[in-house]
């Protein structure tokens, strides 16, 4: 007769106890599911639209959603008020050399209402030559994010009206200022080839011209749109990850060229236009004498 030594018999226990057969390999406890996210988690870290938690709340299984969805939507509301009283821009504003020490240097001191960190804001001066491919590219890229980040002022000003017989091999370039100071530069971009709004958007990230926690906000607003709610923040992720691996880029060029004054960086290894960080600017000269 086979005896099956797996098997939970009386007398396959009685085979064990003398020896005979092995004893019995227990199956291991099945694993517990892990526990579903609450509902609240979920909605912070998707930020839905007003319209889709309207949505949701008239298909609410129970009030006790009906109710976390309300409470929700009632904070998000307020989110969106006070955002929109930060969003003092929203477009490309066009400047005059007169206007750049106003606009751009001490435009950037400017704190927003109840900044208790005293951020300032971040400006960017865009350089540009008419009827230049790059620079209508750069333009248009540039009122995108504008419009995206209301709370980053962006302003343009032709070249050499901004600085007399500035090159137009630099163009289009960027001037970026935060808190009175330059903190970034950013020549010939798109010259090379044809740049991507996210490019230039996490390079502004880098440079303080966009806060990060805004680019996170619309990063996670994005993704949202784009699929079912879920509790993950990979896009914010990948977004922080983009600009720290940046930022030591940066740093390591900064390092590099500490001892010999500025020279050209790598915006990434194919290309050789220079992104000159805050330690290689004189801050004596950043107003260019305007």
């Amino acid at each position: 007769m086979a005896v099956n030594p797996d098997e939970d018999t009386e007398f396959n226990d009685a085979l064990r106890k003398y020896g005979i057969i092995p004893p019995r390999v227990e199956a291991p406890p099945t694993p517990s599911p892990p526990s579903s996210p609450d509902l609240s988690v979920i909605l912070d870290e998707n930020a839905p639209s007003l319209s889709t938690l309207d949505a949701l709340a008239s298909e609410a299984a129970d009030s006790d959603t009906e109710r976390t969805i309300a409470a929700y939507r009632a904070k998000r509301i307020a989110e969106l008020s006070e955002a929109a009283k930060k969003a003092r821009f929203g477009d490309i504003i066009p400047i005059s050399r007169e206007d750049y020490t106003r606009e751009v240097t001490e435009g950037s001191k400017v704190n927003e209402e109840d900044d208790e960190d005293e951020l300032g804001t971040g400006v960017v001066c865009f350089l540009y030559r008419d009827a230049d491919i790059p620079c209508a590219r750069l333009a248009a890229q540039l009122k995108t994010l504008a419009a995206r980040f209301p709370r980053t002022k962006i302003v343009s000003i032709v070249g050499n009206k901004c600085i007399e017989n500035y090159p137009d091999r630099h163009l289009p370039t960027l001037f970026i200022y935060r808190l009175g100071k330059m903190t970034g530069q950013v020549t010939a971009w798109g010259t090379d080839r044809e740049r991507t709004i996210d490019e230039l958007q996490t390079i502004l990230v880098s440079m303080g011209a966009i806060l990060l926690s805004d680019a996170k906000a619309f990063a996670a607003s994005s993704a949202s749109a784009k699929r079912p709610l879920r509790a993950d923040s990979d896009s914010e992720d990948d977004l922080e990850d983009e600009v720290d691996k940046l930022a030591s880029k940066m740093q390591s060029m900064k390092s590099r060229s500490s001892n010999a004054g500025p020279t050209t960086g790598m915006v990434n290894s194919k290309t050789s236009r220079n992104i000159r960080g805050r330690d290689l600017v004189d801050d004596d000269d950043s107003d260019f004498d305007l």
